[in-house]
This record gives C-alpha cells, sequence and structure tokens, in this order.
C-alpha cells in the first residue's frame, strides 16, 4: 500500500512537472504572439496567456474537485480543451513566423499532448474515486489467456485459423452475458377486494359481453352479489352497449380470481 501511494504521489509529481514546462513553453509563444501579430504592450500582453492556458488549468483543477464528488465534469473537460486548443492554434500561427517546421509542429503538439495527459488524469482519479467509495483497493485482473507461440499463427505451420477461433471464444468468455428478466407474474385479481363498479367492469371484461344476468351470475359465482340495476346503471354509465362489449382491460397482465 505504501509502495502503490508513493508511486501515485511520484506520478503527479511528475505530469506536474511536464505541464509547468508545457506552460512555460505555450507561454513564450503566447505573449510573443501578443507582442509582435496583436502589437500589445507588455502590460496587455501578459493577459493573453494568462486568458489561455491559466484558465485551462484552472477548468482542469476545477474538473478534478469535481470528479471527486462523483459528479460529472463534462463542462470543464469541454473548456478545458477549448482552451488548450487555442493556446495550441496561437502557438502555431506564431511560430509559421520563424519557418521552421520542427518549432511549428513541436509547441502546438505539446499543448495537445497536454490536454490528453489532463484529461487521462482525470480519468483515472474518477475511477480511483469510485472504487474508493466501493471498497475496492484495485481492478480485479482478469483471466490470462492462454499463449499459443508465434508458430501457431503462421500459415502452412501452425494453425492460424484455430487459434484465432480459441482467442476469440477466450476473450467472449470474459464479457458477462446479462440474464434475461424474469417474465412478471400476472397479479391476481381478488372480486371481493374490488369496489363494486370495478367488479362489475372487470366482469364485463372476462365474459365479453354486456348482459346484466350472464354478469350477475357470473359475480355470484365467485361470491360476489351485485343487484342486477347496479349492472344496467354501470353500463350505461362508461356507454356501453350489448354490441360493444368492454374488452380493455382493467390492470395489465392480471388474471382471473376464482
Amino acid at each position: 500500500m505504501t509502495q502503490t501511494r508513493s508511486l501515485r504521489v511520484g506520478g503527479y509529481i511528475a505530469a506536474t512537472a511536464v505541464m509547468l514546462c508545457v506552460a512555460a513553453m505555450s507561454w513564450s509563444g503566447l505573449y510573443g504572439w501578443a507582442r509582435t501579430v496583436l502589437g500589445w504592450p507588455v502590460a496587455t500582453a501578459w493577459a493573453v496567456p494568462i486568458s489561455l492556458d491559466i484558465a485551462a488549468l484552472t477548468c482542469a483543477l476545477l474538473a478534478l474537485d469535481t470528479v471527486s464528488r462523483n459528479d460529472p465534469a463534462t463542462g470543464y473537460r469541454t473548456l478545458t480543451a477549448v482552451f488548450i486548443a487555442l493556446s495550441a492554434f496561437v502557438n502555431w500561427r506564431f511560430r509559421l513566423a520563424s519557418h521552421n517546421v520542427a518549432e511549428e509542429v513541436f509547441f502546438p503538439a505539446m499543448s495537445i499532448l497536454a490536454y490528453a495527459l489532463i484529461d487521462t488524469t482525470i480519468r483515472k482519479y474518477r475511477r480511483d474515486s469510485r472504487r474508493n467509495r466501493a471498497g475496492e483497493e484495485a481492478r480485479q485482473a482478469p483471466k490470462s489467456l492462454t499463449r499459443y507461440g508465434l508458430l501457431a499463427w503462421v500459415p502452412g505451420i501452425g494453425h492460424p485459423v484455430q487459434a484465432w477461433r480459441a482467442a476469440s471464444a477466450e476473450l467472449a468468455a470474459r464479457i458477462p452475458v446479462a440474464e434475461p428478466p424474469e417474465p412478471s407474474q400476472p397479479r391476481l385479481i381478488v372480486i371481493a377486494e374490488l369496489s363494486q363498479a370495478d367488479a362489475i367492469r372487470h366482469a364485463i371484461e372476462v365474459t365479453n359481453t354486456t348482459d346484466p344476468g350472464s354478469i350477475v351470475a357470473w359475480l355470484a359465482e365467485r361470491g360476489r352479489d351485485v343487484a342486477r340495476q347496479r349492472v344496467c346503471d354501470q353500463i350505461r354509465r362508461d356507454g356501453l352497449t350489448s354490441s360493444q362489449p368492454r374488452l380493455t382491460a382493467l390492470h395489465g397482465g392480471q388474471q382471473e380470481s376464482a
């Protein structure tokens, strides 16, 4: 644990040193561009690297703080990319005047690679924070793949097709197969628990008829006594006729109770 923490701290220190060096190179390019191309005085020219490189660094730090709180940092990461892209573009335009291809490529490329380093660090920090919250020390290592040797892949000597199929099968075995959801069990309708109106509607649905006598008989068989006039009133209230039986289910996926 101590060795891992030391390596992590050392990695962050090294990344910080790299970022400072890249920022120094970018700073000179942005400052020179403001002085030579824009013709700004010394005091005003300092605003260009501050508004780009310092803004990018600020957004990167805020992104790290946001990720540490398990919140998405899409906005800050996008702003970091925009500021660094503008910084790389300005450095490229400024280095064009030198007519040196190495400078034209190196300085903007370093700004872009610096963003890649920042984004990778943020992603790693987010994964580490999630594992810490879940109580995991490290990611579980997958089962190692079988090594078939170089000759197994050489046509005419080995069997590259069989080796490819075997390796594909091992990789496929690492992918968890999602189990199909269990079919939901229909809820049993208890006639006695329904209101009188719902009991009548359910009887109309099951028997597929609006004949009051049939509905009263069906409910009586299931221990629910309903007056014939009440059935007629309910049918009239729902706007049903003998030629228009109610076919729509009261409750989706429900079963009839005996």
